[in-house]
């Protein structure tokens, strides 16, 4: 009995000291599950006009989430701290002079939870509004610039307002874009129905709240020229019965959003359509984000396809598009036809807006290019010749 006994107590010790609750076992700091989780030494440790930075700790390690809001029933917005005893949270974006309530929510790994009661802080007010130095202009740039359209972005170091100044001569910016009427220090205009294949001159101005005012140094971008849409190879000779493998390929579209094309053959009943695929231009490589093909069994041969926009500060200024490539792989078949002959790829005008009408097809069965303010860009389209033997 003395034997089992010792042997008993031999297993409970290694037991205990292995789950470290032995009394100054290695595991003795590990927290009890029975602990309760506090929130402490909660401050805003700094404050600006449009951003604070709030500090505080947990007695254990924990992950903590700030809620915050200018409403104290609506703390609409959170900003979570990680895994930790110190937590640092630095807010951005807020509106000047103005309270914000928040909170602080701690959650540890034992599922004990903590919450603070809610406190209020108040943003400083806006150090220029009564300073009428001249506000400083940086980073400006000229992104996403397509046949017809550029997107304009800057900076100030105080919260402004103002516009782009442009024109086709330096000495000659007479036309002009403002910024909306909300004072801010990251800015975006979009400049549309430019002269594709042009050279720009534009200035940027700003005038902060004190109205102080400055004026940027000239900068110049040139356009690109109207893309280019067309069958390859543009002479096509296929017998009935047989199969062919053509392209639809782009020249010169830098900056698309989207591209939808309907190609008509005349007549319809030439070609059997077997597959649509898209090529390299709509591939992920190339910024492509879908690509979906239609699958008639006669013409029209049609597709849509989108690029992944990119964004800068919030505001879209280009798409991954490149410039040029394949667009779709088509795979059709020959169909005996009464007469064999040559039978032309009908043009489609790509520029075909609101309010255009087709003389013989139905509107909607127009072939559009856009760039990447979703703009209808006019573009070039060379026919193919299809013979028929």
């Amino acid at each position: 009995m003395k034997a089992w006994t010792a042997a008993w107590g031999l297993i409970l010790v290694i037991f205990l000291a292995a789950c470290g609750i032995s009394d100054g076992g290695p595991g003795g700091d590990i927290p009890k599950t029975d602990d309760e989780l506090a929130i402490d030494n909660l401050t805003v440790a700094s404050l600006s006009d449009t951003s604070a930075t709030l500090t505080w700790d947990t007695t254990a390690q924990a992950v903590s989430t700030l809620f915050y809001g200018k409403e104290a029933t609506a703390l609409a917005y959170t900003k979570g701290s990680p895994v930790g005893t110190e937590h640092v949270v630095r807010l951005e974006n807020l509106t000047e002079d103005t309270d914000y309530h928040y909170q602080v929510h701690a959650a540890d790994g034992f599922g004990n939870t903590a919450t603070t009661q809610e406190a209020v802080f108040h943003t400083l007010p806006a150090a220029d509004l009564n300073d009428p130095t001249p506000p400083v202009i940086s980073n400006v740039q000229a992104n996403g610039i397509t046949a017809h359209s550029a997107t304009i972005t800057w900076d100030t170091d105080d919260k402004t307002i103002g516009e782009v100044r442009y024109g086709t001569s330096p000495l000659g910016l007479t036309q002009s874009k403002a910024t909306g009427a909300t004072h801010a220090r990251s800015h975006v205009v979009v400049l549309s129905g430019l002269l594709q294949n042009t050279q720009y001159y534009f200035q940027v101005y700003a005038q902060n709240r004190a109205l102080g005012d400055a004026l940027s140094a000239t900068v110049d971008f040139t356009t690109e020229s109207d893309p280019t849409l067309y069958v390859f190879p543009e002479t096509i000779s296929i017998t009935a019965g047989t199969t062919q493998t053509f392209e639809i390929r782009i020249e010169d579209a830098k900056n698309v959003a989207g591209l939808g094309f309907m190609l008509n053959v005349n007549p319809p009943s030439a070609l059997e359509i077997l597959t649509i695929s898209g090529g390299e231009f709509c591939s992920p490589n190339n910024g492509g984000y879908i690509f979906l093909p239609r699958y008639p069994t006669l013409s029209p041969i049609a597709a849509d396809a989108s690029w992944v926009i990119r964004f800068q500060n919030g505001a879209p200024v280009g798409s991954y598009a490149g410039s040029d490539g394949t667009v779709a792989r088509i795979t059709c078949k020959g169909r005996a036809l009464t007469e064999g002959g040559t039978i032309s790829f009908r043009k489609i005008p790509l520029d075909a807006g609101e309010g255009y009408e087709f003389d013989e097809y139905d509107p909607e069965n127009e072939t559009r290019l856009l760039d990447h303010n979703r703009q209808v860009m006019p573009v070039n389209v060379r026919n193919a010749t299809l013979i028929v033997n």
